[in-house]
């Protein structure tokens, strides 16, 4: 059995583990640094037109069933754009967060119907509400 040269499986070498034994140059590194800052920027500005168009979309929702109470939330947008907008006089996130909750609170104590989920009927309700169509 000595005299048997034994076998060595064939393995297959991936392309990244070839080129990771590549050194960049200072000209690559220049390029990669600014192909990453480039795509970097454009996420950014995806991004930022995302959160836009949601809180464009929650303002406009929050403006279509105006009440007393949705004054609150509308600064708290209001705030929120300026946040993102870099503005000096836009105030911080712990008092956006705290003026957050400033409505819902006050709905709670008002009498308004906050908790709308706990007033669905429950599984057994909704059991009798079953129509019976025989043949159908």
């Amino acid at each position: 059995m000595d005299s048997l040269r034994r076998r060595v499986p064939f393995t297959i070498k991936d392309e990244d583990e070839e080129e990771s034994d590549h050194v960049l140059d200072e000209q690559e590194q220049e390029e990669l640094i600014q192909s990453l800052r480039t795509a970097n920027a454009a996420s950014d500005r995806k991004a930022l037109i995302l959160l836009y168009a949601i809180l464009g979309m929650s303002f406009f929702a929050q403006l279509v069933r105006f009440t007393p109470l949705t004054l609150m939330p509308l600064i708290v947008h209001l705030n929120l754009l300026l946040i993102l907008r870099h503005h000096p006089q836009a105030f911080s996130f712990q008092l956006t967060y705290a003026t957050a909750f400033v409505a819902p609170t006050l709905a709670l104590f008002l009498g308004y119907s906050v908790a709308w989920w706990c007033l669905t009927p429950n599984l057994a309700a909704l059991e009798g509400m079953r129509y019976r169509a025989l043949g159908a």
